[in-house]
C-alpha cells in the first residue's frame, strides 16, 4: 500500500504529536523530582549541574574542533590541487595574494572599520 503525501504528512504529524505529548509528560514528572532534590541537597545539585554543564560544553567544543580539523584537511587538498594545477610560482605569487586581500575584505565587511588598515599597511605604520 503506498501512501499519497497527505496521509504521510499526516502521520509525520501523530508522530511529532505524540513526541511533544510525550516530552511534556516527561518534564511534568522530572521538574518536581528536581526541585525537591535541589531544596534538599543544594550543594551535590549544584555540583551535578556544573558537571553536566562542563561535560555538555567539553562535547560541543570536541565537535567543533573536529568539524575544524575536517576543513584544515579539505582546505589543504584544495591548496595541494590549486599548486599542481597552476603551478607553484603563479600560485604563490598571484593567486595567494589575491585570495587573501579578498578574505580580508570579508573581514572587514563583516567587522566593520574596526579593521580598516590590511596587514600590509598596518605593518608599515
Amino acid at each position: 500500500m503506498r501512501l499519497d503525501e497527505s496521509q504521510m504528512e499526516e502521520a509525520a504529524q501523530r508522530c511529532v504529536l505524540l513526541l511533544l505529548r510525550w516530552t511534556i509528560r516527561a518534564l511534568q514528572l522530572a521538574v518536581p523530582l528536581v526541585q525537591r532534590f535541589s531544596s534538599a541537597h543544594p550543594t551535590l545539585f549544584l555540583y551535578l549541574a556544573l558537571f553536566a554543564m562542563v561535560y555538555t560544553s567539553a562535547v560541543v567544543l570536541r565537535n567543533v574542533l573536529g568539524l575544524v580539523r575536517r576543513t584544515m584537511w579539505l582546505l589543504f587538498a584544495v591548496v595541494c590541487a590549486a599548486v599542481y594545477l597552476r603551478g607553484a610560482e603563479q600560485f604563490l605569487v598571484v593567486d595567494l595574494p589575491e585570495q587573501l586581500e579578498q578574505a580580508w575584505r570579508a573581514v572587514q565587511w563583516i567587522y566593520g572599520p574596526a579593521t580598516s588598515q590590511t596587514p600590509r599597511t598596518a605593518a608599515h605604520n
